[in-house]
């Protein structure tokens, strides 16, 4: 008997021999391959459209989805076979491989939503309710589509997968591109049915997927969408035991008071990435006692953990903590004028301490010219009218420095407006009693020769 009428022996239609009659060799390879796959991977109920100038389009059942294989040959592109497979309870999600058609898409329509696996959003464009696209894209699913694409091309949209499978023709009906793709469509497909525990889905996703940013992500979404609810603080409580520094971190700030001990954790493990030491130390600001981020900060410094230094340099400078201050002096000598020289110099100024005027005025003169401009910028903000005379000392030696010259002269004026002395007046110098210091002013100028540091 010919292999195909024993194929089509289930379908119920009959005259099928006439029906294959009319087919052409071809067209008759094209629908054995179909029938072989559907058999190989249990579609049901199978039935053929009618016989026109092409192949016709054979239909049948998985479980509750329906699945049409179509013979396509469109003027643009490869021919092949169309595979459909239809649920009504697919999660209402829209999927495409990204291209210039999506990026006018993300102009006037809702934002794609990023996954948060790096390779499959650069991959994918997707769109759908957040929570439902998250619980149903875990690692499984979002490795069986990746997989399809290297087959087939994909599109999910309103309840549908649609894959196209370029072939010839004259192609062996036994391809088993064709069956790969069927299956991987049939299981892409149960994956994506709506869970009916959404939420629970997608925290057990923030604590499982693989990826660090699927993981943060879904976290995210728990958050934005369900703040409130148990189940969304048991997931950022279980993700403050992440391998993931970054995971643990951001899952800790949005626990709030709850995750300070997390960031602590963060914060002072040798081993944490600098990144996110940085960023623990940043949340937890003035809540560290500023001697534990001293010893944060020498460390740093000593590993060449320049995130995590300059974190711990803020935090001092607003701790007005005197004894900060030579760890301040102590990075601005140390570092002979490189970027955490300037932030210590910044730190300083921000400390509010009179006890930062010295190391400042030291600086003026010595380092890069970032160093003397933020050391001027800082003396605005907590020099005395003492620090006048230093400053228009560097400034005259340093005419050539544009920048310098426009911060010193910035830094006068502020100290003038904070220590209410205005030009031509006598304003008690601060740091030594009994001893009168002239303002600078345009008319009636006294100079007095600049004083060396004390």
């Amino acid at each position: 008997m010919e292999p195909l009428l024993v194929l089509l022996a289930a379908v119920p239609l009959a005259g099928v021999a006439g029906w294959l009659a009319r087919l052409g060799r071809e067209d008759r390879r094209i629908l054995k391959g179909w029938l072989l796959a559907c058999r190989q991977w249990g579609v049901t109920d199978l039935e053929m459209g009618s016989v026109g100038w092409r192949v016709p389009p054979v239909t049948g059942r998985s479980g509750d989805s329906q699945v049409r294989l179509e013979w396509r040959e469109p003027i643009r592109g490869p021919s092949g076979t169309t595979i459909l497979i239809r649920n009504p309870s697919l999660v209402s999600l829209f999927l495409r491989r990204e291209g210039s058609g999506t990026d006018l898409e993300n102009r006037f329509a809702p934002q794609e939503i990023e996954v948060g696996d790096e390779t499959f959003d650069a991959l994918f464009f997707v769109r759908g309710p957040h929570l439902e696209v998250r619980a149903v894209l875990n690692t499984k699913t979002r490795r069986d589509i990746g997989a399809l694409l290297g087959e087939a091309g994909l599109e999910i949209a309103n309840g549908e997968l649609r894959a196209h499978v370029a072939q010839s023709r004259y192609q062996s009906p036994d391809d088993p591109r064709l069956a790969r793709v069927l299956s991987r469509m049939l299981v892409v497909a149960k994956r994506l049915r709506r869970p009916a525990d959404v939420l629970a889905r997608v925290a057990r996703n923030a604590g499982t997927d693989r990826h660090a940013g699927v993981r943060l992500q879904n976290l995210r979404a728990l958050v934005h969408e369900r703040p409130d609810d148990p189940i969304t603080r048991g997931a950022l409580r279980r993700a403050c035991d992440d391998r993931s520094d970054e995971v643990r971190v951001h899952a800790a700030t949005l626990l709030g008071d709850d995750g300070r001990e997390t960031l602590m954790d963060v914060a002072g493990a040798p081993d944490s990435q600098d990144e996110w030491a940085a960023r623990a130390v940043t949340q937890l600001g003035r809540r560290v006692p500023p001697p534990l981020t001293k010893e944060w900060l020498e460390r740093a410094l000593r590993r060449r953990h320049v995130e995590t230094a300059r974190a711990c340099l803020a935090n001092l400078g607003s701790d007005g903590w005197p004894e900060g201050l030579d760890a301040l002096a102590g990075v601005i000598a140390r570092e002979q004028g490189g970027e955490l020289a300037t932030l210590a110099a910044q730190a300083l100024g921000q400390s509010g301490l009179t006890g930062a005027e010295r190391p400042l005025i030291e600086a003026l003169t010595a380092g890069s010219p970032d160093l003397r401009v933020a050391a001027a910028e800082a003396l605005g903000r907590v020099g005395s009218a003492d620090a006048v005379s230093f400053l228009k000392e560097a400034e005259g030696r340093r005419a050539h420095e544009a920048a310098f010259r426009r911060a010193a002269r910035q830094a006068i004026a502020e100290i003038h407006a904070r220590t209410g002395a205005a030009a031509g007046q006598l304003s008690a110098a601060p740091t030594t009693a009994g001893t009168l210091s002239l303002v600078d002013g345009e008319r009636g100028r006294l100079s007095l020769e600049p004083r060396e540091p004390r």
